[in-house]
């Protein structure tokens, strides 16, 4: 007799705990409206145009795909912030299982090299961004990349400065960046954004590395892309006639130095 009524004990707890974990989520697979969630949101950089001739001042195809520095906002359906914070390496981990575990906020990237260009001319920087937020619906997600240089500024000022006081989506669609430098070489310290719209941020799809391994598919990947614009000229000669040419200087006009976010 006894020994029933502790079976049926522990078969009436384990009913209660399904019940409990059942009603975290709703019907359409995803945490409620208010809830507390954890996002893993992939990143990575977009296609690069076809290189086929280079300078010295200019960057490296690996060069344009590191990522240094992540700037992540998310807005509400209604424009208003839900969620900012500033990553640097200081929150980096080292591999995507030491994100994982930890409970911490932190980001991890795989910047590409040129090793990894050799061997494929297709590899592009990928990474992730681990955040803790509430679940909302139809969000829009911004992602700012490579923020900590002096090449340009937001509205006249230090990007930081800038972001922080944005309250709504409309004030950072007035953001201007301006380059504060005429200068060819970025080293790798290239703004890059990223904008994804309608985003469900209690959805399941942004709730798991899948095993350790990011998901990078279209609908769970926030792609980066270059605010600078590259521009080539090439000039051409007759090999026969001439051995060999030497520009002395070079100028060009009418270049715009800003644009909007």
């Amino acid at each position: 007799m006894k020994r029933f009524r502790i079976i049926s004990l522990l078969f009436a707890c384990l009913l209660s705990t399904v019940s409990c974990i059942k009603e975290i989520f709703d019907d359409g697979g995803r945490i409620p409206v208010g809830e507390p969630v954890t996002m893993y949101i992939g990143f990575g950089t977009g296609e690069d145009l076809d290189v086929q001739v280079t300078t010295k001042a200019e960057a490296s195809r690996e060069d344009e795909h590191n990522v240094h520095d992540l700037y992540v906002m998310i807005f509400k359906q209604d424009g208003s912030i839900l969620y900012r914070r500033y990553f640097t390496y200081e929150h980096l981990y080292s591999s995507l299982s030491d994100l994982n575990s930890k409970k911490n906020e932190g980001w991890y990237v795989n910047n590409v090299t040129v090793s990894d260009v050799l061997a494929d001319n297709k590899k592009k920087t990928q990474g992730v961004v681990k955040i803790s937020t509430e679940s909302q619906d139809n969000c829009t997600m911004v992602l700012l990349a490579n923020l900590n240089n002096t090449v340009f500024s937001l509205d006249d000022k230090p990007a930081l400065e800038c972001l922080s006081g944005i309250e709504t989506l409309e004030d950072l669609k007035r953001v201007k960046v301006v380059l504060e430098q005429n200068v060819v070489s970025r080293a790798n310290l290239f703004l890059m954004l990223g904008i994804k719209e309608g985003v469900s941020t209690g959805s399941l799809k942004w709730g798991t590395l899948s095993g350790s391994t990011p998901n990078y598919n279209a609908d769970s990947r926030i792609e980066l892309e270059r605010l600078d614009a590259k521009v080539k000229f090439r000039i051409k000669y007759n090999k026969e006639n001439i051995e060999k040419i030497t520009p002395r200087n070079w100028e060009v006009h009418r270049v715009p130095e800003n644009c909007y976010l």
